[in-house]
Formats: structure tokens, C-alpha cells, sequence
């Protein structure tokens, strides 16, 4: 936590180049997917960033330039590589932040 508020942690992996949905739509992952003409994980960085109590953003997802084009439109702070699931990239991004943070 800094003192500014909460940090803010946002899980975007994906399931690789096999993933269907980001396939039939021709972008490099599925959070990249548009819905109403933007990609979803626009949306999910404009509601944290509008959250009162937010710290540092740090987004969990691949490196491509498709990402890191979104990730600083949206004034992320940290980008982190995703792990093997869920649970590791929460646990390799909360480790960041908490390492930052004291």
C-alpha cells in the first residue's frame, strides 16, 4: 500500500495464440478482444484508474507491443510477466508491489 492508496493489481494473461476468441477477432490476446469498438481491458484500466483509493497499477499480462501500447495509454505503472496461472502471476505481482512499497 503506498500513500496514495491501494495499489491496484490487474490479472490480463492469456491463454496463448491458441486462444479462440482473441484468434477469431485477429488481436494478440483475449483481453485485447474490442467489445463496442475498444479493447476490454481498456475498460477494466479506466475503472481502476477512477477508483478514489488507488496506489500504484500494476497489470499482469504479456510484453507485445499491443499490450504495452494500451498499458501506457492508461498510466500503468508496472507491467509484469504473467506466471503459469492466476494464482502465480497474483502472487508474482503482489510480491512486486509489496517489495516497492516498504
Amino acid at each position: 500500500m503506498t500513500a496514495a492508496g491501494c495499489d491496484i493489481v490487474v490479472l490480463a494473461g492469456d491463454r496463448g495464440p491458441g486462444d479462440p476468441l482473441a484468434a477469431s477477432a485477429g488481436v494478440a490476446g483475449k483481453v485485447l478482444v474490442p467489445i463496442g469498438g475498444r479493447p476490454m481491458i481498456e475498460r477494466v484500466l479506466e475503472a481502476v484508474a477512477g477508483a478514489s483509493a488507488t496506489g500504484r497499477i500494476v497489470a499482469v499480462c504479456p510484453g507485445s507491443a499491443a499490450y504495452l501500447e494500451v498499458l501506457s495509454a492508461h498510466g500503468v505503472d508496472e507491467r509484469i510477466d504473467p506466471g503459469a496461472g492466476p494464482a502465480a502471476s497474483a502472487a508474482s505481482a503482489i510480491s512486486a508491489s509489496t517489495a516497492t512499497s516498504t
